[in-house]
């Protein structure tokens, strides 16, 4: 499900994630839809985080044009600078381990 596409004729230009393009290079966010959650493939992550380094824009009006909170960006960069592209990735999510579970 895509959140937002780009578009319109700004002033202020840098490329989206090469998924998110549609003929234009402006970071202006436009809503399509609302979902509360999205995944984000960790090839996008390493985009948005080579986007927001090499755009004119400070990070904050990068990261609010297109509509990524800044914990998260900031969460993938931390991630990115000490573990590389392999900490991008998703991890499964951990066993349904209950704490007071009576072993078998």
């Amino acid at each position: 499900m895509r959140l937002f596409g780009f578009g319109g004729t700004g002033s202020e230009r840098c490329s989206p994630p090469r998924s998110e393009r549609n003929g234009s290079n402006n970071c202006e966010p436009i809503p399509i839809g609302s979902a509360i959650w999205v995944r984000y493939p960790t090839s996008e992550k390493l985009e948005i985080i080579q986007l927001v380094e090499q755009c004119h824009l400070s990070a904050r009006r990068t990261l609010d044009k297109l509509g990524i909170p800044r914990t998260t960006f900031y969460r993938w960069y931390d991630l990115y600078q000490t573990g590389g592209m392999e900490a991008l990735e998703d991890k499964s999510p951990k066993s349904g381990r209950v704490w007071n579970r009576i072993p078998d």
